[in-house]
């Protein structure tokens, strides 16, 4: 054996001096051990268990050796290490696995009997499909919340979406939120939708590669305490995966020294919805989500009171979340184009800053009701194909998020938060109350603890003030200091004045070869009623 041995030096363990050596021939290991160089006594010990797995090395290759381990001992060594890899490439590592899931779902759907996907695809046709849809929602157990079921719905479709939505679900405990979410969620298929009670910080991270890419993730409810540098720490690689449809991040060699720094990387996007309780939210959350309310006004009471669930069999509702598998699988990643997003752009107030967060929500939302839609505005639509957003998209996302956004950029307060302080106002004015006077009155929230919740939260924002506190037997004293007004996003640009600004511009009404962009932007889909695009009515019509 006369030629040159290779010697290989690993990093030492945390608080360890001694690091892992290895020798070579030929690429094949002879000896490793652990070892600090500085000691004579190591190398000697080392060098000796060479001899003897080594047969015939030669006093020049033990020299060698010997000098090699004397340098480890040097304090200006530094273990050899390779620099960690790039960080992936989101979109090319994406493009790679697409076409895998894309297979997956198409077996999926093959396996389907066939009268589900024909029911499937004639649905997609159907101009009222979105009738249809919450139709089925109330065959399936939905009283009441229809617009909620919808834009949970919608957002749970635009997963299919270069950038898709996610919102939160604001209530008190037994409003039916939860119910609603999961409803909603219950009609994507295994594969499109993962639900999980909790999500822990580092459990998004791990997984099959590209098992979140367009998925509908559900989370359950938030837990008390979201809202602190804790909750942040807690939903920051949710975040990082809703805003930026990728995450990574950079780990440490193992203890044992094997091996390099290396990147974990999971790609996206991902649709995302949750609930809580809780009154206010992290910034950094609430700037990234739809903020939705549960009904939990006393007519909702009611109405679940006195409604009774539809007379459909368990047969029956197994069918119907059949057929709304099937559609999900039928949807392609069509790219939507908005022939109208310049005059929604110029008819948004400049302020505030907050705007350009809302304007693109909005413009997600017209997409997502436009992607459901494909089947309508294309014969055959494939991944790729370019469809055209029409006037009644934004005309359903309008109607959808006028409260919601005004919400966002209001005092922050639920809409059960504000509609008990208008309620407050209404019977006590600005004159001095307590929990008992507020029960007695027989408002929307009943018991005393939903009725703290709402006065607490009322006076976070200003709106309501403890004049003094309980003691004993006597109840606190609140008054309020003034009535609350509706949250609504009025300033949302009106269907007619968007009308106008088309009729005195021209847009291509056809895309190019690979699109199946039809129909005048304002145009309307067959069956839309006349006077649905009327903005004075409040009982609009959904196309």
């Amino acid at each position: 054996m006369d030629h040159q041995l290779k010697l290989e030096i690993g990093a030492p363990k945390k608080g360890s001096v001694k690091v892992p050596v290895s020798v070579l021939d030929d690429d094949k290991t002879i000896h490793t051990d652990r070892i600090d160089p500085a000691l004579a006594a190591d190398r000697t010990r080392f060098i000796e268990n060479v001899r003897e797995k080594s047969k015939g090395l030669s006093e020049e290759q033990v020299s060698r050796l010997e000098a090699d381990l004397m340098a480890c001992s040097s304090p200006a060594f530094q273990p050899q290490a390779s620099m960690p890899p790039e960080l992936p490439d989101p979109v090319a590592v994406r493009d790679q696995l697409l076409p895998e899931l894309d297979k997956r779902n198409e077996q999926r759907l093959s396996r389907m009997p066939p009268a589900v996907v024909s029911e499937a695809r004639q649905l997609l046709r159907e101009p009222r499909l979105i009738e249809r849809l919450i139709a089925t929602a109330g065959d399936l157990g939905l009283i009441g919340e229809e617009d909620l079921f919808l834009t949970l719905y919608l957002v749970g479709t635009s997963r299919l979406l270069p950038e898709p939505l996610a919102a939160v679900v604001q209530g008190l405990s037994s409003s039916g939120k939860s119910f609603v979410l999961n409803l909603a969620a219950d009609l994507f298929p295994p594969g499109s939708v993962l639900k999980a009670t909790d999500i822990t910080p580092q459990a998004i991270y791990y997984g099959p590669p590209g098992h979140l890419i367009h998925v509908f993730v559900v989370g359950g409810e938030q837990p008390r305490g979201i809202g602190d540098d804790q909750g942040s720490e807690r939903t920051r690689a949710l975040r990082e995966m809703i805003s930026e449809g990728a995450i990574s991040k950079l780990v440490p060699p193992r203890d044992d020294g094997v091996g390099q720094s290396g990147y974990v990387f999971q790609p996206g996007p991902i649709a995302y919805a949750d609930t809580t309780t809780n009154t206010s939210l992290h910034p950094e959350d609430a700037n990234r989500r739809l903020l939705l309310a549960a009904d939990g006004s006393k007519e909702q009471t009611k109405r679940l009171n006195h409604g009774s669930m539809r007379s459909v069999s368990a047969r029956q509702r197994e069918h119907l979340k059949q057929v709304m598998h099937a559609l999900q699988l039928l949807l392609r990643r069509v790219e939507v184009r908005i022939p109208f997003e310049h005059e929604i752009g110029s008819r948004l107030p400049d302020h505030p800053p907050e705007i350009r967060r809302v304007k693109n929500q909005l413009l997600n939302l017209i997409r997502a009701i436009a992607l459901l839609h494909q089947y309508q505005r294309c014969e055959s639509p494939q991944h790729g194909t370019v469809i055209e957003a029409r006037i009644e998209d934004y005309h359903v996302a309008r109607r959808l998020l006028v409260a919601p956004m005004g919400l966002a950029l209001g005092t922050g307060l639920s809409t059960a938060t504000i509609r008990f302080g208008r309620e407050l106002w209404g019977a006590f004015n600005d004159k001095k109350f307590s929990t008992t006077d507020a029960t007695r009155k027989k408002l929307s929230v009943g018991s005393k603890q939903q009725i703290l919740h709402h006065l607490n939260a009322l006076t976070d924002a200003g709106l309501c003030e403890l004049v003094s506190r309980g003691l004993s037997q006597s109840p606190s004293s609140w008054r309020m200091l003034s009535d609350p007004e509706e949250p609504r996003a009025d300033w949302l640009p009106k269907i007619e004045d968007i009308q106008a600004d088309l009729a005195g511009t021209q847009h291509p009404t056809h895309g190019t070869d690979e699109s199946c962009a039809s129909g005048s932007p304002a145009e309307r889909d067959p069956g839309m009623p006349e006077d649905s695009l009327d903005e004075d009515s409040r009982q609009e019509r959904l196309p």
